[in-house]
């Protein structure tokens, strides 16, 4: 059974990102944000340890998660943000969106901080 991932512009998400509680979340590799930093303010987990920091049972676990009202997650093309957010989806949570790629956060004025 496939699961609905509502997705976000990049624009959308900073305009968020200043007025709600949110959680952005980058899922690519540590190379790759070396590499080309990330969103500021964005909280960075590959995509592989992602669930067992957003499972509230698992020793991992991140508060962050819950205590966020939207989580906005993204990555270079959009397969791997699609993964997470149904992962997120499927553990619960209720506001997850895909932004898809961090280029479009570049591309459209978005603050990029170093990793």
């Amino acid at each position: 059974m496939s699961v609905p991932v509502p997705s976000i512009s990049a624009p959308e998400a900073m305009a968020l990102q200043k007025s709600a509680k949110v959680l952005m979340l980058d899922v690519r590799s540590a190379l790759e944000i070396n590499h080309s930093g990330t969103a500021k303010g964005a909280m960075c987990i590959p995509a592989i340890d992602v669930y067992p920091r957003a499972r509230p049972a698992s020793p991992k676990f991140d508060t962050k998660f819950t205590q966020a009202e939207t989580i906005i997650v993204f990555c270079a093309v959009g397969a791997r943000s699609e993964a997470v957010c149904v992962s997120l989806l499927r553990l619960g949570y209720q506001d997850v969106r895909n932004m898809k790629r961090f280029s479009d956060w570049v591309a459209a004025g978005g603050a990029v901080q170093a990793a």
